[in-house]
């Protein structure tokens, strides 16, 4: 008896564990999206192309897309993916209409229909969540002259001048001055791109470095046991004796300290950013400092 009831035993399991799969229509298309692609585009394309591909090429086919959820100025010129014959690949359009800005993400979901999808994801899944976003091209503005000042400390050293080059989104108005300073590689890190307020102040965007709570913008990591040569700004600013800054930070917009200084005037052609820095020789005191820069 317990023999029978073991047998009975194993058989429940097998049917607990295993599950018929959902049968396929034959005439369906087997539908799924492709990989994601970039949202990113700019004015001269001013669309985006989701793939859609399908399991079942025989003849043509034409596979309605439910858009589920999507931004107001997206707009979806077909409702719809259309397959030529043969085809394994169609595209599904998503558009900008005319009052999307430049430089900000606009989500949107798309959807196959379950009478059209494939019911097996191992190839792709019948859902599709992205975004597309308007990108302004950069306009080289100006090659920029810039002078170092140092503003405190008994004995402060004198750097020879540099050049960097200033760019410009003129629609969305943002700015970059490229290949900002090194990281502690010697490598470039990154590039100073920022947008000026109505006072001419300088906001940086997060991308290098690391913004404090206390208005303060760090080019080395603020806990970090050992911080000398962690960020050195355009190539170490070297001196005549080959002394440069081991690390050094910034003041943002908000800074009380009367060294603060984010000024970026584009009508007159100048700017100034105020900070503080430590050097690679004791020559000179560590302090507060001014970029001029002038183009």
């Amino acid at each position: 008896m317990a023999f029978w009831a073991t047998i009975a035993a194993l058989f429940s399991c097998a049917e607990d564990v295993w599950r018929p799969g959902p049968e396929v229509d034959p005439g369906s298309p087997r539908a799924f999206f492709g990989e994601p692609v970039s949202g990113w585009m700019e004015d001269e394309v001013g669309y985006l192309d989701v793939t859609v591909m399908r399991a079942n090429t025989a003849g043509s086919a034409v596979v309605p897309i439910t858009v589920v959820a999507s931004a107001e100025e997206l707009l979806f010129p077909a409702g719809s993916a259309v397959f030529g014959e043969g085809e394994e690949a169609a595209a599904f359009r998503v558009a900008l209409n005319e009052d999307a800005e430049y430089e900000r993400n606009y989500p949107f979901e798309l959807k196959i229909d379950e009478a059209y999808a494939d019911p097996y994801t191992a190839l792709g899944t019948p859902v599709y969540k992205g975004s597309v976003r308007l990108v302004e091209p950069w306009t080289h503005i100006a090659t920029m002259d810039c002078t170092f000042e140092a503003t405190s400390g008994a004995n402060r050293p004198q750097f020879l001048p540099f050049r960097q080059e200033l760019y410009k989104k003129t629609k969305s108005r943002i700015f970059r001055i490229a290949d900002w300073c090194l990281n502690g590689t010697g490598e470039w890190y990154g590039d100073l791109t920022f947008t000026v307020d109505g006072n001419k102040q300088m906001h940086p965007a997060p991308d290098i470095g690391f913004h404090s709570d206390n208005d303060r913008w760090y080019f080395y990591t603020p806990d970090a046991t050992s911080i000398d040569s962690r960020f050195q700004l355009n190539g170490r600013l070297p001196t005549e004796q080959n002394v440069y800054m081991t690390w050094f930070y910034l003041y943002k917009v908000g800074n009380s300290d009367s060294r603060y200084s984010m000024d970026f005037d584009e009508e007159a052609r100048t700017a100034r950013l105020g900070g503080y820095s430590r050097y690679s020789s004791t020559l000179f005191s560590h302090g507060s400092f001014v970029l001029h820069y002038e183009w």
